[in-house]
């Protein structure tokens, strides 16, 4: 999905060595060995010692790590019997959690397989270990070409969950999944799972990228047709890089991780590719978190109106607290008449213009990231109060996970990604009125005119993007019964509550959570309230989880002349 303008994040991170036994051991023993055994819970270490002792072959251990089977050997007298189903699906629970798993020597170089490598990015707080896979570029195996899919992984911080995975389906359709990282870090859902960040086929640290360095914006025609020719030139077929093939890419991940299943959390454009997965492949899904969801049968275009229904959320929100009603009186007025004058003497702070077009993104974009200091830069942008707006607007860029070492620019979105999946997925379909948005507040025709331009969607289809429309289920609400949570920000200018509302209608085990106060995705919660949420899911998938720390709370809006917090 086309993502409203938000406020950039700057990403850091620190190399790690993977704390693994040295070399390669001969059999499981040196790896149970190696686990703290006062990390271990008491029922599993009893059953660690009675796995103790038993050797694997090397081929079967190849065999169990590339196909995550079931199958252990032991050594008596001369013949190989088998060892219990549970013991062994003990050791495999471990495993996968212990290393980033080798490449068979016997697998044939078609089959997709994993393979460890130096991680591109680092973050300071938690030790991250790469793989990546290699996979068809075809899933049909009409062609022997290959794409290689990075990942990260954050390892739980309690080791008795260290073999318990949550795969993460980032955002876009073209945002790099290690951007990520910084955020994922210091989520307690570590507490429970150890977090999979996997970089989607086509994005900026995929081989190949669809990265667009020739065209400054969406809105770049002449740099996109470019860029497609130098595509096209290298022989890369776009028609290779879409959602399907992605969802297609997780379970090949999965089933080369050797993982029986995984907990699948979805942010924005992340959600239509993990109900396109569990749709395709159930039996992967242990549940489904969806974060600003957007359904297959929604409507891109009907994201500038839920943009203008966001900002008439945040006036009434302003309207019912005395503090800021009384600072900013007439709020939607004002801002009908700001919009007015910067369309006609914008302003200019620091190498910026800020004119009706810019005050419209700059207003979604404070939407998503800080709700609370956008009426008062309104108030400074109506003062044309320069320093006090150029000091809101930094504060609204301001990124506040952990940074993440290494992350390029070049890399963060790939343009070419965008395209293909929208030129397939979207323009030929134009959504559904399954899930309608409507007007709530009726907006002057400039003010919906400069909306409409901040969601620069379709431009490039498909004169200079041409690709084959997809099929026609892409359109098609998702049917499942995945245990879903999904999570809806009342004030989301991308996915609004009525796409939720749209989703919840196919999953007959899902359960909508409205965050009040909240914009496009709430992996970004300040106080703590949706992680408790997210947390209760995944213990108990499938029941609703407590949501009483959602009950009272305000916003706590800026008032002029007041420090910026």
């Amino acid at each position: 999905m086309v993502e409203a303008p938000s406020t950039s994040r700057s990403h850091r991170s620190t190399r790690r060595t993977d704390r693994t036994p040295g070399g390669s051991p001969s059999n499981l023993d040196n790896w149970i060995a190696w686990i703290p055994p006062t990390h271990t819970p008491v029922g599993r270490r009893r059953r660690l010692r009675a796995c103790r002792g038993i050797e694997i072959s090397r081929s079967e251990r190849a065999s169990r790590q590339r196909y995550g089977t079931e199958r252990a050997s032991v050594k008596d007298e001369g013949s190989m019997r088998s060892v219990s189903r549970a013991c062994s699906a003990l050791l495999l629970g471990l495993i996968p959690a212990l290393i980033v798993q080798y490449t068979p020597a016997e697998a044939t170089s078609s089959a997709p397989r994993v393979e460890a490598i130096k991680c591109p990015v680092a973050i300071s707080s938690a030790p991250v270990r790469c793989g990546q896979l290699i996979t068809p570029r075809v899933a049909s195996g009409a062609s022997s070409e290959t794409v290689s899919i990075p990942y990260a992984v954050l390892p739980s911080r309690l080791p008795w969950h260290a073999g318990d995975p949550i795969v993460f389906v980032t955002s876009g359709p073209g945002d790099s999944a290690f951007g990520y990282l910084g955020q994922l870090a210091g989520s307690p859902m570590r507490d429970l799972r150890q977090i999979i960040v996997v970089e989607q086929r086509g994005n900026g640290y995929a081989k190949p990228s669809l990265v667009c360095p020739e065209a400054a914006s969406g809105a770049d025609l002449d740099g996109i047709q470019k860029c497609r020719r130098r595509i096209d030139e290298a022989g890369i077929d776009v028609e290779a890089f879409n959602s399907d093939a992605v969802a297609t890419d997780l379970h090949n991940l999965r089933l080369a991780l050797g993982y029986p299943k995984w907990d699948v959390y979805g942010v924005s454009y992340g959600t239509f590719v993990s109900l396109r997965y569990a749709k395709a492949y159930p039996n992967d899904v242990r549940s489904l978190i969806l974060d600003g969801v957007l359904p297959p049968e929604a409507s891109l275009p009907d994201q500038p109106t839920a943009g203008l229904n966001a900002v008439s959320k945040l006036i009434d929100y302003c309207n019912a607290d005395r503090r800021c009603k009384a600072a900013y009186p007439d709020l939607q007025k004002r801002l009908i008449a700001l919009f007015a004058r910067l369309s006609a003497q914008p302003l200019t702070i620091g190498a910026s213009r800020i004119d009706a077009f810019a005050l419209t993104r700059l207003t979604l974009g404070g939407i998503n990231s800080r709700a609370d200091l956008v009426p008062a830069l309104w108030a400074a942008l109506e003062a044309r109060n320069t320093q006090r707006a150029g000091q809101l607007i930094a504060a609204l860029a301001a990124d506040r996970s952990e940074p993440v070492k290494g992350l390029s620019a070049s890399k963060v979105f790939s343009l070419g990604y965008a395209l293909s999946v929208l030129c397939r997925e979207e323009a030929p379909f134009g959504g559904s009125s399954k899930a309608k948005v409507n007007l709530t507040v009726q907006w002057p025709t400039e003010i919906i005119a400069a909306v409409n331009a901040s969601f620069d969607t379709f431009n490039a289809c498909p004169e200079a993007w041409p690709i084959t429309t997809g099929p026609a289920d892409l359109a098609k609400r998702v049917v499942t019964s995945v245990p879903t949570l999904i999570l809806s920000g009342d004030l989301d200018p991308n996915t609004p509550p009525a796409f939720s509302a749209s989703a919840k209608i196919g999953l007959p085990r899902g359960t909508v959570v409205s965050i009040p106060r909240t914009g496009h995705v709430a992996l970004d919660d300040d106080n703590g309230c949706v992680d408790r949420i997210v947390r209760a899911f995944l213990l108990l998938p499938g029941s609703r989880p407590p949501t009483d720390c959602l009950r009272g709370g305000s916003f706590r809006f800026a008032l002029p002349g007041e420090a910026i917090r």
